[in-house]
């Protein structure tokens, strides 16, 4: 009997329990058309960086972020704090995860900084349980300073990482 009643626990600690995870990080590059305010036309440029989401309702979560964009001789430094929705399915076993998210933005130029905003969306492709690929288009602008020397807005499309 005593037997018994100590292997029980063990027995039940072993079952697999799969509930969806509440954080996502992503690694992204990708291409950005330009809009500086000194340029009347369109230019392109590259952009990379990292982030990451937590999820506290359902799909409606937080997130951070931090970029880097360089386009011809400008370039600027992005960190935003952003609201999230993940439209996630009734499992976690869901392959395709759309999802949008915007919020505050401060850009730091060659010579200052200038607050701002973003707001995209996209789609997470998990091609297995805690890693997949992820694909996006944010739309990153300035609120007009005219002593920022920098970027002042772009559209990315990003191309990633992201797990879970």
């Amino acid at each position: 009997i005593a037997a018994v009643l100590l292997l029980v626990p063990r027995v039940a600690i072993a079952q697999s329990v799969s509930s969806p995870s509440h954080a996502e990080g992503y690694f992204f590059v990708g291409p950005i058309v330009v809009s500086p305010a000194s340029v009347v036309v369109s230019q392109g440029g590259i952009s990379t960086g990292f982030g990451g989401d937590v999820l506290v309702y359902k799909g409606l979560g937080f997130g951070a972020e931090a970029e880097y964009a360089k386009s011809g001789n400008s370039d600027v430094g992005e960190g935003s704090f952003d609201a999230c929705y993940h439209f996630l399915g009734k499992t976690d076993r869901r392959k395709i995860e759309p999802f949008a998210s915007g919020g505050y933005s401060v850009y730091f130029g060659q010579r200052s900084t200038e607050n701002g905003f973003n707001i995209g969306g996209g789609v997470n492709y998990w091609m297995v349980k805690h890693v997949g690929v992820r694909f996006e288009v944010r739309e990153n602008a300035g609120i007009g300073h005219e002593e920022f020397y920098g970027i002042t807005h772009f559209v990315g499309l990003r191309f990633g990482v992201t797990f879970r």
